[in-house]
């Protein structure tokens, strides 16, 4: 048990949104050592959840590593402070989770600080005008507690009725350290409403006991419709309350400090919120004789305002008497100095305004570069640059440099007012700053701006259906097929019936960890949510396990890493083994894809002439030059769809998709040996162990290229014995199940529609192998990948491929795209200042604002007498490059631009900039396919799928402006129905993939080009400008390049 003789040293924890920390400071307040932990965070529209039991087990962690840094023993610990976000915690009568998720997983029982569902609440509460608002600047935000319980209780009743006590996180955390329920002044007053001056009378600080909660204001709680909570004494929200820094209970349980390595009895303080820490951290921080040394000490700290900078900035100032400012937080009493009256004021965007503007700047990847070759940070850098340039100006001072530029930050609105509008001069762009309450912006980890109101939260999902124990799969009564498919956040599964019918699909959400330029994500954690969607996906669809006639998964082009017994192999500056996979998006390895592109192997002409830090070969340069210790432990590399049917199957066979595509594999070394009919495993005789050697990673290929693939398979061939037991246990199907081998997302998305054609027409006298070459898929989403395949191999300068079985078995891919489509539409929507109003009102009609635009643009139509409706953007022009010209240019330094701006700000000036925005991508569309049948190929008719393939608008102007028809698919989900393919390929229900796609594949609507001849003349025109606005910005790219020289 703790004594407390020997003990000499503090420790603080404090609990973030990304990750647990913890510090061990000596009796003069210097650090002796600190760790930290990550945390799991899922993110589902305005709604953010974690969970109470992962924080717990990050603070452990992040405890028992800070000790052990320090060198510290348990009985050297003389107490223990809690600090974290002031999310909102919910447990039942036992303290086990209760759920506070639409999805109804108890692990999420935690309403993170910066959700956003609770806005309509916050609306409802404020029109109380009830007298506590007025300590907290006049009115709750969604991100305080009162609005977040009114939501539960509105929309999770089972939950609400479980629920014995709702907490802040910090006051939980203290709970489960100690077993005492006592609530801190800080969390309580600052995000509950609890008038603690009602003890200032009664109470000092050096009484150090816990009060009786006289300090809320039950009527209050009645007004807004929660009466219940206030009930027993408050029990529920607290029934006592005590100063920051009050001992809690007896201090650690005998239980929580076997978790966190102390001892039992060790003292714990009511804690604070995190910001508020961060003042008492340093609010007493004042040079001995200086600053108001001749004022007594109660005095002095009302001279002082502690500014609490980082994504945001807390504005921290203490009173002795209680001070009313408008617009600002407060006063509070004793919430973060005992018996002060603290005032709050904040700026929402600091740091993140500083990211928002630097990392979306064109010279960004430059100077993030060179400060990267400098080992600084890029503000480093751009302190530098300032110094040097005030000397070159012979500025009178540094400040002066700044004479023509002024900026109000209101990028996410100010405290009180939630929306400003900017409007940078010298340019007729508007640039829109208005922001709602949390969303995260372009290359900004935890803030963003958004714009419109929030959507409503969807339904929630029916409870998980486990099936019963089953045997092994006989395949008689199999009749549907079940395609998984791993996108970025979540994973997806989906039933078929043998006609390619939807049956029923579910999601789970996958955790993520993104730091700068390294995203990762945990194998074991997608396999988790892998077996969630397969489950609820069953039980939706009311499949038995015995009804699955076969499996198959598609996934981003992600780099796995496991050792010998398939375990994850860390492949993080952090050397968290739980981060063993790169996302397909992480760019870490931008200066080893240079390096290796520079080697003008034969084999880069297949992937466009040269690899993107996107694709595996650089990823493992990076790995080898900077994780030795993971680079030896590996035994595979796998993409992660592979890796999914590994584990499914524990059959190591690799895919021609994957390899071909993103491995440099050259997979039409066996076009001559094998045949998809063939259905084998293959030797994979297809490296090129010499390229290898060259880019330095010549150890890949030893062991007949054991860790990288030492087989390989068409798509869709049946794997191992099918389903290992273990495998179909967690999956809750039948071992013996069929797993094809898998593709890469896009790449599905082709097979679930390339086959999409409606009876005796497109090219219906044409022999099958001939016709499906007159096709291009296109998969729209935020990005756009164009897919064509041909009998023959065809190079096509600047587009990927040609790629030989790496989608539809025994033809060759080529594989266009466009970076940024939907991605793009969000952004020239949200960013433009008509935005909200718009989207207030597109939410009022339960419908999107694309659906919203593109009525009013109809509307506008009409009204104009606009002979049709394309005509509108007579006067603006869009190159859609914003984020680079993958094709066919290939060029990633190309820039998007806008022509025909004005000062117009209203909401039409929004659905004609939109209109031209969706016609600049389609013009970028009629390039690629008019660029590919140049070099060989016959397009002539589109299938479109995807988020994007369900906007009229955005479809029919693709129509028109390719002059091709567009074919819709049946089902919505052609990755999820290409997946399904695989599965019912290596069931044997058809003999291949070709065959499955054409009994699977269904066409929907199908589109047609405009018979108008004016509207063909108007986008001819409109597309010879958009191809002189490219070769305008490389004649202005030379220029400004010389200008500088």
């Amino acid at each position: 048990m703790f004594r407390g003789s020997s003990a000499s040293v503090f420790l603080g924890v404090d609990v973030g949104i990304g990750s647990a920390r913890a510090g061990i400071f000596d009796q003069k307040g210097k650090l002796l050592g600190s760790a930290s932990s990550p945390m799991q965070i899922w993110k589902e529209k305005d709604c953010i959840e974690q969970s109470s039991t992962d924080i717990w087990h990050a603070v452990c962690a992040a405890v028992k590593s800070a000790c052990s840094l320090a060198n510290v023993a348990p009985e050297d610990v003389a107490g223990l402070g809690f600090t974290a976000t002031c999310s909102l915690v919910a447990v039942d009568a036992d303290g086990s989770p209760v759920s506070v998720s639409w999805s109804g997983d108890t692990r999420r029982n935690i309403i993170v600080w910066m959700d956003h569902r609770a806005v309509n609440q916050a609306e409802r509460i404020n029109a109380s005008n009830s007298p506590v608002l007025q300590y907290c600047g006049g009115g709750v935000s969604p991100e305080m507690q009162a609005p977040k319980l009114l939501w539960v209780k509105e929309n999770l009743q089972e939950s609400w009725s479980m629920v014995c006590r709702w907490m802040d996180l910090s006051d939980w955390l203290a709970y489960r350290a100690t077993g005492d329920d006592t609530r801190s002044l800080c969390t309580t007053v600052c995000k509950w409403t609890y008038l603690g001056h009602a003890h200032m009378e009664q109470w000092k600080e050096s009484d150090s006991r816990d009060m009786e909660a006289c300090g809320w204001d039950n009527v209050f709680w009645e007004e807004i419709g929660l009466g219940d909570i206030v009930e027993g004494n408050c029990a529920k929200i607290g029934r006592s309350v005590a100063f920051p820094g009050h001992p809690l209970g007896s201090g650690l349980t005998a239980t929580a400090a076997k978790e966190l390595g102390l001892l039992p009895g060790t003292p714990v303080g009511t804690p604070l919120i995190d910001a508020h820490a961060g003042g008492v951290g340093v609010m007493e921080s004042i040079p001995d004789g200086e600053f108001k040394a001749d004022l007594p000490d109660e005095e002095a700290i009302c001279h002082r305002m502690v500014l609490v900078c980082g994504t945001s900035t807390c504005h921290m100032a203490v009173s002795k008497n209680k001070l009313f400012v408008p617009g600002v937080w407060g006063s509070f009493w004793s919430a973060m100095v005992p018996e002060f009256w603290l005032t709050e004021g904040g700026q929402s965007a600091t740091g993140a305004l500083l990211d928002y503007i630097t990392e979306n700047h064109v010279a960004a990847p430059l100077l993030s570069k060179r400060a990267s070759s400098q080992s600084i940070s890029i503000y480093e850098l751009l302190n530098k640059m300032l110094l040097s340039m005030s000397h070159e100006k012979n500025s009178p001072f540094l400040s002066a440099l700044t004479q023509d530029i002024h900026v109000l930050p209101d990028f996410h609105g100010n405290r009180r007012d939630r929306c400003i509008w900017i409007r940078s001069s010298r340019s007729n762009h508007t640039r829109c700053g208005r922001v709602d309450h949390a969303r995260v912006g372009p290359l900004v980890s935890e803030l963003r701006p958004l714009l419109g109101p929030a959507q409503p939260s969807p339904p929630p999902p029916p409870p998980l259906h486990q099936p019963a124990a089953a045997t092994m799969f006989r395949g008689s009564s199999a009749s549907v097929f079940l395609g998984v498919d791993v996108g970025t956040g979540s994973a997806r599964a989906g039933i078929f019936d043998q006609k390619g019918k939807l049956l029923g699909s579910a999601s789970s959400p996958m955790q993520i960890w993104k730091e700068k330029d390294c995203i990762e994500q945990s194998s074991t954690d997608i396999w988790h949510a892998v077996c969630a969607a397969v489950k609820s996906a069953c039980s939706l669809a009311n499949v038995a396990p015995e009804d699955v006639a076969g499996l198959g998964f598609t996934a981003t082009c992600s780099l796995v890493a496991v050792d010998a017994d398939g375990s994850p192999v860390s492949v993080s500056w952090s050397g968290d083994t739980r981060r063993n996979i790169i996302v397909w998006m992480d760019h870490r390895a931008v200066n080893q894809a240079e390096r290796i592109n520079a080697s003008n192997s034969p084999v880069l002409q297949y992937c466009g002439g040269g690899v993107s830090p996107e694709m595996q070969a650089p990823k493992l340069l990076w790995v080898k030059e900077n994780l030795q210790e993971s680079w030896s432990m590996v035994c595979r590399w796998m993409d992660l769809s592979d890796w999914l049917a590994y584990r499914a199957t524990g059959d190591d066979t690799r895919s021609l998709c994957t390899t071909v595509c993103k491995w440099t594999y050259l997979g039409h070394a066996h076009m001559e040996q094998w045949k998809e009919s063939d259905s084998r495993d293959m030797e994979a005789c297809g490296w090129d162990n010499v390229f290898w050697e060259e880019i330095g990673l010549g150890d890949l290929v030893e062991g007949n290229c054991a860790k990288i693939g030492r087989s390989v398979a068409f798509p869709g061939h049946p794997l191992g014995s099918g389903l290992t037991a273990t495998a179909a246990k967690e999956l809750g199907l039948l071992p013996g199940t069929p797993v094809g081998t898998p593709l890469i997302d896009a790449h599905a998305g082709g097979v679930g529609v390339m086959e999409s054609i409606p009876d005796g027409e497109f090219k219906a006298d044409l022999p099958d192998e001939e016709a499906i070459c007159h096709r291009m898929v296109l998969v729209c989403g935020t990005s756009t990948c164009h897919m064509a395949v041909s009998k023959n191999k065809l190079f096509v300068p600047g587009v990927w491929g040609s790629f030989w079985s790496a989608m539809v078995p025994e033809f060759w891919l080529t594989e266009g795209g466009q970076s940024a489509t939907g991605a793009l539409l969000d952004y020239i929507t949200e960013n433009h200042v008509a935005a909200p109003l718009l989207s207030k009102r597109a939410s009022s009609q339960s419908i999107s604002i694309y659906e919203l635009l593109n009525k009013m643009l109809l509307s506008m139509s009409h009204e104009k007498n606009s002979p049709f409706l394309s005509a509108l953007t007579q006067d603006i022009h869009v190159l859609p490059d914003f984020h680079g010209n993958r094709s066919p240019m290939a060029d990633p330094k190309s820039k998007g631009v806008i022509y025909g701006l004005t000062l117009d700000t209203s909401e039409k000036h929004l659905a004609l900039l939109y209109l031209a925005t969706i016609q600049g991508i389609a013009y970028g569309t009629r390039h690629i396919v008019e660029h590919c049948n140049a070099h060989g190929h016959k397009i002539d008719t589109l299938l479109a799928c995807g988020g994007l393939a369900k906007n009229s608008i955005y479809i029919q102007e693709h129509a028109n402006i390719v002059g091709c028809p567009i074919i819709l698919p049946r089902e919505n989900e052609p990755v999820l129905l290409g997946a399904a393919v695989l599965g019912a390929v290596a069931g044997k229900k058809f003999p291949g993939v070709r065959d499955a796609m054409k009994a699977l594949n269904a066409a929907g609507k199908v589109v047609n080009p405009s018979s108008d001849p004016r509207v063909k003349k108007y986008h001819d025109a409109k597309y010879q400008i958009f191809r002189s606005l490219y070769e305008q910005q490389l004649s202005h790219r030379s220029t400004m390049a010389q200008a500088l020289q």
